[in-house]
């Protein structure tokens, strides 16, 4: 069952991502995203020879899986919606690789660790709370740049609401500091999200797009 799977989710990986590939900030997105989720779930699964464990271990490992799984086939969905409706002129912009210290470093390095199983469960779900984190802030990058009509018309097409991914309105009300009294109260996955993924380009209706993500999303 685990196997067919992840066969299913990387198969997601590219059956909506033709659209992606020609639409810049949608590709650094996704790339992110499946970067951070490789390096969270897919590789520990083998790493720690997850695969060979049987009856309820494997049920407690797939639980896991199966949310990471989920989640990319939302966030798929999202950035093939998003470079749909708003597509982008080719830039000349550089991304570059993940910073360090990052989120994304440490999951790449942590695959060389080696585990027990309950280590390895503590730190997928770790990882998994991570990442939904990381999608509340990709949705509000997302939404702040279309602006809250097309915003909210992004979030009805993917069902976001359905999701069970918090942003936090003390989350979006950082968004109305000034930038250097922003920067320093980020948290730390929304810094790192913004530095790989470089400062959001505002939409004029962002603020009231703001609002809407919160009425939705808010805690």
């Amino acid at each position: 069952m685990q196997y067919r799977a992840l066969l299913h989710g990387s198969f997601e990986l590219f059956r909506q991502a033709a659209p992606v590939f020609g639409h810049g900030s949608a590709m650094a997105t996704k790339v992110f995203w499946n970067n951070f989720a490789y390096w969270s779930f897919t590789c520990h699964y083998y790493q720690q020879d997850l695969f060979r464990l049987k009856g309820d271990d494997q049920l407690r490992v797939g639980a896991i899986g199966r949310r990471f799984l989920e989640l990319t086939s939302h966030m798929e969905l999202l950035l093939h919606t998003w470079a749909r409706m708003a597509p982008e002129r080719p830039r000349p912009v550089f991304m570059q690789a993940p910073a360090f210290p990052s989120v994304l470093i440490e999951a790449h390095t942590a695959v060389a660790k080696k585990m027990s199983l309950d280590e390895t469960l503590a730190y997928m779900q770790r990882r998994l709370e991570q990442g939904l984190e990381i999608i509340g802030e990709i949705v509000l990058r997302i939404v702040q740049v279309l602006g809250d009509e097309r915003g909210r018309e992004l979030l009805d097409r993917v069902q976001f609401a359905t999701w069970g991914v918090p942003v936090p309105r003390r989350r979006t009300e950082l968004e109305t500091l000034p930038s250097l009294e922003r920067r320093h109260r980020l948290p730390d996955l929304a810094r790192d999200v913004e530095r790989g993924l470089g400062p959001v380009r505002r939409h004029a209706a962002a603020a009231p797009a703001r609002e809407m993500l919160a009425s939705i999303a808010g805690c």
